[in-house]
């Protein structure tokens, strides 16, 4: 069962991979005001959590590198 969930978290992760870098490519200002609209009231922690981290994600190419990498180690332990 831990199995099947791990899976299934793997694939909706893979699947939604795009989200943060979109909203990271939004720049201070225009999510400043995006966050002062009481649309987004829902999903202001939500945003604010995320936005925490945004100095500390890779770019999608340096995201690209390291899943290289990573399948180049993979591949050394076969």
């Amino acid at each position: 069962m831990n199995g099947k969930i791990s899976s299934i978290s793997a694939e909706v992760n893979s699947e939604l991979g795009w989200v943060d870098p979109e909203i990271f490519a939004i720049p201070d200002e225009k999510m400043k005001a995006f966050l002062e609209e009481d649309v987004l009231k829902e999903y202001k922690r939500f945003l604010h959590d995320l936005l925490r981290n945004k100095p500390h994600t890779l770019s999608p190419e340096e995201e690209k590198i390291l899943a290289l990498a990573d399948g180049i180690e993979n591949l050394n332990c076969i």
